[in-house]
């Protein structure tokens, strides 16, 4: 019916809306840089545990560190 297209219509903006001010207020106040910190750190880790052989230092990981400009 309308009024449940109009529901769901206002609901998936409400769920847009509200991610995107969780997106707003986690970059203000540095949380995602952090955690891709956090994620690069244990990527490192986990390829060091896997192949020894491999140089913490040789390991570039590439984050989305940038989507907070």
């Amino acid at each position: 019916s309308p009024d449940d297209q109009l529901e769901v219509s206002l609901t998936k903006q409400i769920s847009a809306d509200t991610a995107q001010t969780a997106r707003t207020k986690a970059c203000q106040r540095g949380i995602l840089t952090r955690a891709a910190q956090h994620a690069s750190y244990v990527v490192r880790d986990l390829v060091s545990s896997i192949n020894p052989l491999i140089r913490y230092q040789d390991i570039t990981v590439v984050t989305t560190a940038g989507v907070c400009r």
